[in-house]
């Protein structure tokens, strides 16, 4: 999956879209400019990246296609374009076959195995 190039402000904001984690789960510690603390503190943010992306993978793929072209394009809009945009992903979303593995699973209370359609 890419993300993008995007500011850091962005990047957040689609990652917060994406894995439905509050914010204060996603405040990374300070960093050190100088010696080996910015070594741990890099490997420490690759590897909070690394689980973050592991959430977002384990999603539908359609849904996380979905949040972030709302998240791209929401930003670029009015709020009231951006609410109608969600609405229509929202609305094509709900008709996947993946929202009925998620549902089923969630009430069988196993894993989902999504499919991508």
């Amino acid at each position: 999956m890419r993300l993008g190039t995007s500011s850091p402000k962005m990047m957040l904001r689609k990652v917060i879209v994406i894995t439905t984690i509050a914010v204060a789960e996603i405040s990374a510690p300070p960093m050190n400019l100088l010696g080996p603390e910015l070594v741990r503190d890099l490997v420490s943010l690759i590897q909070r990246a690394e689980a973050i992306l592991a959430k977002i993978a384990f999603n539908a793929p359609i849904a996380v296609k979905f949040a972030l072209e709302a998240a791209n394009k929401g930003m670029e809009t009015s709020q009231s374009e951006g609410l109608l945009l969600e609405a229509a992903y929202f609305g094509l979303c709900a008709a996947t076959e993946d929202k009925k593995e998620g549902t089923t699973a969630f009430l069988e209370k196993r894993a989902p195995q999504f499919r991508g359609r």
